[in-house]
């Protein structure tokens, strides 16, 4: 991440002078904005960017999206096989880019474990959350 991507505000223009070579602290909501711009940029200038293994990977994405949607509509052994499939191709997306880690410095490397990890997590309390739903539903 450089500096030029995220101006700094007044308020904390004083803050980061104190610390030359890193990023402004901002407030959660400019935080958030923020970072969903700059991750945009970069995906707009290096997501074309991908090699030839991973363009089947890069599919399973939004096959996967549209298994799961095809999933709520089938009942019993249908959904089960429908849904570890979509598990498997997301494992597959997941560890196909995890070798990413290995360039990254130890700080770098941690925090992207931690988001990794944050987001397993909130999947599984997602899953309770959605089938307490259905099961309230029926």
């Amino acid at each position: 991440m450089s500096e030029e991507n995220i101006q700094p505000t007044p308020e904390t223009a004083a803050e980061s002078s104190n610390n030359p070579g890193q990023l402004p602290r901002l407030g959660f909501t400019a935080n958030v904005s923020e970072t969903v711009k700059h991750v945009s940029k970069s995906v707009n200038a290096q997501g074309s960017n991908i090699r030839a293994s991973d363009k089947l990977s890069a599919f399973l994405v939004p096959a996967t999206s549209a298994g799961l949607m095809a999933a709520v509509l089938c009942a019993g052994w249908a959904r089960m096989a429908i849904s570890i499939i979509c598990l498997a191709s997301l494992l597959y997306y997941i560890l196909g880019r995890i070798g990413i880690m290995r360039s990254l410095n130890e700080r770098q490397a941690t925090l992207v474990w931690q988001l990794l990890l944050g987001c397993f997590l909130m999947g599984i309390v997602f899953t309770f959350v959605y089938l307490e739903i259905v099961n309230r539903v029926r």
